[in-house]
């Protein structure tokens, strides 16, 4: 009996108490270095990026590495203790700088999936699965108010 009350309590969860409400977010115009550094010191996959306090977009990992994808590396030839980069180097280096001119409104996806507060929890977890997304932005009067990650429904529903 016990353990069927339990199941039903966490059953009866709702999506305020499931969702992270310390979403950490970008203007539109934060540079790639400080998206790449905030999502290594916060140990986040996804970033909403905000424009006058709305929500415009999300940068993923994903988004990321799409971006770093298009820099080719240099043909190196590694020689006992030394390091040869072949002529194309110099295409690596405009290429690169090129990368890290990138802004926020450059990278970010303007399709993300979003619900409101209100929505019912086990149809968020379907949509989820069955659409394949990694994540969901909660919002409240159309405002960013959490956010909804794989990893927080297996912590705080299951």
């Amino acid at each position: 009996m016990k353990l069927a009350k339990n199941v039903a309590r966490k059953i009866m969860k709702k999506i305020e108490q499931i969702m992270s409400k310390n979403v950490i977010t970008i203007d539109i115009d934060t540079n790639f270095n400080e998206i790449i550094k905030i999502m290594k010191e916060k140990n986040i996959g996804e970033i909403p990026v905000m424009e006058n306090e709305n929500i415009v977009g999300v940068i993923t990992r994903d988004d990321i590495l799409i971006k770093e994808g298009n820099v080719k590396s240099p043909h190196i030839i590694a020689f006992w203790d030394m390091v040869i980069t072949l002529p194309s180097h110099k295409d690596y280096e405009t290429n690169l700088k090129k990368m890290f001119a990138y802004k926020a409104k450059d990278i970010m996806n303007k399709k993300f999936y979003s619900i409101e507060i209100s929505s019912d929890i086990k149809d968020v977890i379907t949509n989820i699965v069955e659409f394949k997304h990694e994540f969901v932005i909660v919002m409240e009067n159309k405002k960013l108010v959490g956010i909804i990650t794989k990893k927080d429904i297996i912590n705080n529903y299951f």
